[in-house]
């Protein structure tokens, strides 16, 4: 092959041709920013409404004795063994 100085004659691509699709042009990623924080920004403001609406007034009375039996169980009267024997 002779090199002649003058870049090789490349056929144009047809619109159906696989190529032709990997050469458009990838979304830009500043929309994609833009579309998740916009996303994120809505669902924060709708799980404020929410809580707002529904939550907001809710309230649960503990009473502090029963609350530590259940964070402080009972101590066994004897030891137990490894083998769970007493």
């Amino acid at each position: 092959m002779v090199h002649t100085g003058m870049p090789p004659r490349v056929a144009p691509l047809r619109a159906d041709s696989p190529t032709a699709a990997s050469r458009t042009a990838p979304p830009r990623p500043r929309r994609l920013r833009k579309t998740l924080a916009l996303t994120l920004a809505l669902k924060a403001l709708l799980l404020l409404i929410l809580w707002w609406l529904f939550v907001r007034e809710a309230r649960v009375e503990v009473d502090p004795a029963t609350a530590a039996s259940h964070l402080l169980p009972a101590v066994p009267a004897r030891p137990v063994g490894p083998s769970g024997d007493r």
